[in-house]
């Protein structure tokens, strides 16, 4: 059974403010101009290109009450949310996403045994997720900082598609890293931890990792495209 995918858009999250302001005044107040043509002129004076603020691509958190982490990406035309079990669940709370479902806000999906809820709020993704019989549990992401490691990287190996969730709240936190390699064969699943050999970009703007099945050979992921690094 392959992994279900389901082509989507995510549409990225834009803070922007406008304002305009209207004059029309009389001849004999304005030395015989008729009017004054509507002029957009930007809050505060300050040219558009000035006031806009770059839109976020990359959310990272956490499922709460578990060792699950969580990040949502945009790839392209598509997103991407994956969720990565940790020590203690890796093996049943590993799961990638590409949903169309993703564009709408709220979103709300089912696939796979997995359902799954979240709504922006403020530049923050919040939501639900509830995996086969278990609770229903709420999970939290926050934009990246892109002067940062943090966000969702991923890559391929032997061992299927590999994912990493890397969390840095700010420049001066060290960064720390928790993925899963995830594959499908004759119906069924198999996921490996992703190990990271070394926190820290490489020329080719790439982290290396292993995975227990090749514990010598390092595999190389990459942000997933969407944000600027």
């Amino acid at each position: 059974m392959e992994e279900p995918r389901i082509s989507g858009i995510f549409s990225r999250m834009r803070s922007t403010k406008s304002c305009a302001l209207r004059f029309e005044a009389a001849a004999e107040r304005w030395l015989g101009a008729a009017a004054l043509a509507c002029v957009p002129l930007g809050c505060g004076g300050e040219p558009e290109s000035e006031r806009a603020e770059p839109s976020a691509s990359m959310w990272v958190g956490e499922v709460s009450g578990t060792d699950v982490k969580v990040a949502l990406a945009q790839r392209g035309g598509a997103s991407e949310l994956f969720f990565c079990g940790g020590d203690d669940s890796y093996t049943s709370s590993t799961k990638w996403f590409q949903n169309g479902a993703l564009h709408t806000a709220p979103f709300s999906f089912t696939e796979g045994g997995w359902s799954v809820a979240g709504v922006i709020e403020e530049g923050t993704v919040s939501g639900s997720v509830q995996i086969e019989a278990d609770i229903s549990r709420g999970w939290t992401a926050e934009p990246t900082d892109p002067r940062t490691l943090a966000g969702l990287y991923d890559g391929v190996a032997p061992c299927g598609r590999l994912g990493l969730i890397v969390t840095q709240p700010t420049v001066d936190d060290e960064p720390t890293g928790q993925g899963a390699c995830l594959r499908f064969v004759n119906g069924g699943s198999f996921v490996e931890q992703v190990n990271p050999v070394r926190l820290a970009l490489t020329s080719t703007r790439e982290l290396l990792v292993t995975v227990p099945s090749a514990p010598d050979e390092p595999f190389t992921v990459r942000p997933v495209a969407g944000a600027e690094r």
